[in-house]
């Protein structure tokens, strides 16, 4: 039961914490009134803000390497409030901070070089730097829209992809209209489209189902276990050798009862360690906000713990999960499904479910492998219903036995996208619903939590770890940006737009939020 546990913990390992959802102003802003003293002598800002961390004792976000690695600080404080001593720190180099649970959030503030701010605004700055497209993305044919679509272009490793009802919005680099824009999904033909033949807003694009015939394959009989052993063999040669900087947009979503109650969301910077290495990844958070929506949850609170590193480790050609392991292949049924077009070639769909002989809870999904290359794809998967009775040992911490908590439904998605013979990281999708009901109570509240991870640059060049001090933690927090909740506010990065659902309770909650 250990070894089963060690594996499914890292698959998501939400948190159920009993008690009341309360904000409580006064604990929060008492650690700016208490003193201390400080002696800083030509001491660059990173090592200023670790020697507060650890005297001060809270911690401490920030984005990796925000900080002028040239400029050095010279100050002594003698017993100054912390208020005083972050004031004095920060404000001259134009940051800002905030205190949330005890938790002190640096921020960088945008500055903008001119002599009438008020002459520009926010989206007036950044159109100056990229360019917008945005439309839908559907079925020739039907015209359907086309759910998590690829879209990228291949020269600038610049990335994004359709929401839930196919909509994208991607910013590109001025410079770029004699790029090539392509979009790539399941099943379907890819399309390329010259950046500077497109429309800022309401492109349509129509993707052609790819039907192959299998006679244009030479299909031998097919033994699945040696195609899934073949595929983990190639890794090396079809995953990077060398370890990459991504830059990721990620998105968390708490619903209760089918109400929107909790989104957090983040541009991150993510060391991705080679793949025939074992060092681990890397997150750090750049810039991200944090927002809770009108109805507040009732008696539970709901997170994830470290729902960022455990999406990493979903990376299913880094981190092998079970069905596709010597140790518990022979728990699993498989089956060759179909063959479809990835990136326009031939991949076999493998389908796998736990068999009766089964001791633990283990999934049911599909496996994407080239056919060609033997590379692993795409993998979709869910908790085995077979195997969901016995699950919430393994997925489920909480706080207080008065609860009962069964998981209900799993979904996780992991893509990856090729650019010249090697598969990268591409997105990660995870999906939970649990059912939470009171001891001795007739009623229950359903919980879903929603997280996804796309990767939307990718480089290669210059590549360092992350400093430890500044990596996601299980107990860090994103960095919290209230104020009004509109697109601008992720400036040039790309983002996953948000689904028509979560656009419209947005707009509920669009002007009621505290102004920064």
């Amino acid at each position: 039961m250990a070894k089963i546990w060690k594996i499914c913990q890292f698959i998501l390992i939400p948190v159920l914490l009993s008690g009341f959802v309360k904000f409580n102003l006064s604990a929060q802003t008492q650690i700016l009134e208490n003193k201390y003293s400080f002696s800083f002598a030509n001491t660059t800002y990173a090592s200023v803000i670790d020697s507060l961390r650890l005297k001060v004792k809270c911690g401490v976000s920030y984005g990796p390497d925000i900080f002028p690695r040239e400029k050095k600080y010279n100050a002594i404080f003698s017993n100054e409030k912390l208020k005083a001593i972050l004031d004095s720190i920060l404000t001259p180099i134009n940051f800002s901070y905030k205190v949330i649970d005890n938790n002190i959030v640096i921020l960088q503030k945008e500055v903008v070089k001119s002599e009438n701010k008020d002459q520009f605004t926010m989206e007036g700055i950044d159109t100056m730097k990229f360019i917008k497209l945005s439309g839908k993305v559907v079925d020739r044919n039907d015209h359907k829209p086309i759910e998590y679509t690829n879209i990228y272009i291949k020269n600038r490793n610049i990335g994004s992809m359709t929401n839930a009802n196919g909509n994208f919005a991607v910013k590109l680099p001025r410079g770029s209209s004699n790029d090539s824009i392509y979009f790539s999904c399941i099943g379907y033909k890819p399309l390329h489209k010259k950046i500077g033949d497109m429309h800022p807003e309401g492109n349509i694009i129509d993707l052609e189902v790819n039907s192959i015939q299998l006679k244009e394959i030479k299909v031998k009989p097919i033994n699945i276990e040696e195609v899934i052993k073949t595929a983990l063999q190639n890794i090396p040669q079809n995953y990077s050798r060398i370890p990459l900087n991504l830059i990721s947009f990620y998105r968390e979503i708490i619903q209760q009862n089918g109400e929107y109650v909790g989104l957090s969301e983040a541009v991150l910077n993510i060391y991705k360690a080679s793949y025939n290495s074992y060092l681990n990844d890397q997150v750090a958070i750049y810039k991200g906000r944090k927002s809770r929506f009108i109805k507040q949850m009732d008696t539970v609170l709901f997170k994830f713990q470290g729902g960022i590193s455990t999406s990493l480790m979903l990376d299913i050609a880094k981190n092998p999960s079970n069905f596709i392991t010597d140790e518990y292949i022979k728990y699993y049924n498989f089956t060759v499904d179909d063959i479809v077009t990835v990136e326009g070639r031939p991949t076999f769909v493998i389908g796998f479910d736990q068999n009766n002989y089964s001791p633990y809870p283990l999934y049911k999904g599909k496996l994407y492998i080239d056919i060609d290359a033997y590379a692993i794809v795409r993998v979709d998967f869910m908790i085995s219903p077979n195997g969901m009775d016995n699950a919430a040992d393994f997925l489920i911490k909480k706080s207080s036995r008065r609860l009962k908590v069964k998981p209900t439904f799993s979904s996780y998605i992991v893509n990856y996208t090729m650019q010249n013979n090697k598969w990268y990281l591409n997105y990660i999708r995870e999906e939970v619903e649990f059912k939470i009901r009171k001891k001795y109570s007739f009623y229950s509240k359903t919980f879903r939590s929603k997280a996804e991870m796309l990767i939307t640059q990718t480089d290669s060049v210059d590549v360092k770890r992350i400093k430890f001090n500044k990596t996601v933690r299980l107990n860090d927090i994103f960095i919290e940006k209230l104020g009004k909740y509109d697109p601008e506010f992720w400036g040039g990065f790309n983002i996953i737009k948000p689904d028509e659902s979560l656009e419209k309770a947005l707009q509920k909650i669009k002007g009621k939020l505290p102004q920064k």
